[in-house]
């Protein structure tokens, strides 16, 4: 720019920069050949009539602020007076964000809370005391099942009935297939039926009397014992099933026992017949399985462990 004061800036440059937003250049020169005052700051110039700006001789230039990208707020003008440069307009400051960590876990094995809106609280639950039941005997349930089954295969395997006249015998199950080939049904091998059946019933069962009659029911009796020894291995087999105890008076070994009892007292009676080894274990079988139940105590309870972990609610 031009200077129309004279100069003394002998190894002094110009200063170039911004001010006030603007680019331009500025000169130095002698205070007292310009006959305005004259800043001695290059930061901040002294303007005359024509536009130019001067600085006194002597001065250091200052850091000068750049201007901002286009469309940004103006640069901010130095000011020495203070530790903190004043904005000379309203800037944009950066914002400031301050992250915040979300944990919905205090650790990998809490569960996950969730709002619920039929939530209720939980009813307290107590079970200060511990449940008792009836002692099951659960040994004495099996004896039972097992003395019934011994009752039902003797009579399928061992000889209950003997004839003598025809040195013959004849096992429980063998009386049931005579009398049901008595009937007429073929294909049934008996030897009971071959040996004493076909022979005091000839004509099967009309004009049968006497010791036919006895025969018929013979095998009928041990169908009844066979009977009662399966419903007796159920019965008990539910006993161990449900840790119930196995006391008590069971109807179907007593009817057992007088089957048995019975079918050895018609062999004694018919004079072909008569009783072998099978019948009388049949019998002493019956007998046994009436009895085994009573050993277990009246009364006689147990800590029931797996009714006592439980919880029940003080309200019930």
């Amino acid at each position: 720019m031009d200077n129309p004061y004279q100069l003394n800036n002998a190894g002094l440059q110009e200063h170039e920069g911004y001010l006030n937003g603007q680019h331009g250049k500025w000169v130095p020169v002698d205070p007292e050949s310009v006959p305005f005052p004259v800043s001695n700051d290059p930061a901040n110039p002294t303007m005359d009539g024509t536009g130019s700006f001067y600085y006194a001789q002597g001065g250091e230039p200052q850091a000068q602020q750049q201007p901002a990208p286009m469309g940004g707020p103006a640069p901010i003008a130095a000011n020495q007076m203070n530790a903190i440069p004043t904005p000379s307009s309203i800037v944009q400051l950066p914002p400031i964000v301050q992250p915040i960590a979300l944990v919905p876990f205090a650790s990998q094995s809490q569960p996950l809370v969730q709002y619920d809106a039929n939530y209720r609280e939980e009813i307290p639950k107590t079970n200060l005391e511990p449940i008792y039941m009836a002692k099951p005997y659960s040994g004495l349930s099996v004896l039972c099942i097992l003395l019934a089954v011994v009752a039902a295969v003797i009579m399928c395997l061992l000889s209950c009935v003997k004839i003598p006249d025809f040195d013959a015998s004849a096992t429980g199950l063998d009386t049931i297939f005579g009398l049901v080939a008595l009937f007429g049904v073929t294909g049934l091998t008996s030897a009971y039926y071959d040996n004493f059946l076909s022979i005091v019933a000839p004509d099967g069962f009309s004009g049968i009397s006497g010791d036919g009659i006895i025969g018929v029911i013979i095998p009928i009796l041990y169908a009844l014992a066979l009977v009662c020894a399966v419903i007796a291995v159920i019965y008990y087999l539910v006993k161990l099933g449900r840790r119930k105890s196995p006391r008590g008076f069971f109807i179907f070994s007593l009817l057992g026992l007088i089957f048995a009892v019975v079918a050895i007292v018609l062999m004694i009676i018919v004079e072909q017949l008569n009783f072998a080894i099978g019948a009388i274990v049949v019998a002493v079988l019956f007998l046994i399985l009436l009895i085994v139940p009573f050993f277990a105590k009246k009364g006689a309870q147990v800590v029931d462990y797996s009714a006592s972990k439980r919880l029940y609610s003080s309200e019930n």
